[in-house]
């Protein structure tokens, strides 16, 4: 294995090394989720999968959307560049809290009371520090990345509209039960996938828009 000999090389493999150690100290959460098998037969098994689905869905296109940010604007050898490398590592503690989380059902709750929407206030943070460490861009490139703070701060916005609700107009309510389980928390876990999924759909599609525009 090459050492990297540049800073911003450090920076990658190390975000990249945590990634894979975040996956991997997950694994005894997600195998006492889904074995034995017979735990899908329950209403808490049921919302147990569909939670871990959630959260290792969104934390794997995390890892590929980063991999493209990244490999397209990496880090600089600035004050800005470190902090952006500081709120990468802040953000793998999130999503790590995020797994231990998704495996408990009585905590499913934090997930998109307010777990959520700390990390897209991470991302819409990053977005911006992203935007003033690269402000010598060529103005395209800066428009662009206008447009991508956008989206997380709507998307943001989704969430904390989520979170308002859950938090507020769900306790007035009377319990959405089935076969004697009430299952808010599911309808939720359904939304925060519908909203992570859009968001992930919307900055791929500006993604690929950028490197069309790039081509012509």
């Amino acid at each position: 294995m090459v050492f990297p000999e540049r800073l911003f090389e450090f920076y990658k493999y190390a975000i990249f090394a945590v990634f894979a150690v975040v996956i991997a100290q997950s694994f005894p959460e997600s195998i006492a989720v889904f074995i034995p098998l017979n735990n899908l037969l329950t209403y808490a098994g049921i919302e147990n999968v569909l939670a871990s689905i959630l959260v290792y869905s969104f934390i794997i296109t995390s890892w590929i959307g980063y991999f493209l940010s990244i490999s397209k604007n990496p880090h600089s050898e600035s004050k800005l560049g470190t902090l952006r490398f500081a709120l990468d590592l802040f953000t793998l503690y999130q999503f790590y809290y995020l797994i231990k989380l998704s495996s408990k059902i009585e905590y499913h709750g934090e997930i998109f009371s307010w777990v959520l929407p700390a990390i897209f206030m991470t991302f819409l943070v990053w977005d911006i520090v992203k935007y003033f460490e690269l402000r010598h861009e060529p103005k395209r490139d800066k428009d662009d990345r206008r447009n991508r703070t956008l989206i997380t701060i709507l998307f943001l916005a989704a969430l904390i509209i989520q979170s308002l609700i859950f938090n507020f107009v769900i306790p007035k309510l009377p319990p959405l039960l089935y076969d004697g389980n009430n299952v808010w928390n599911i309808i939720f876990i359904l939304s925060s996938m519908i909203i992570v999924t859009l968001y992930r759909w919307r900055k791929r599609t500006t993604f690929r828009m950028k490197r069309r525009n790039l081509k012509k």
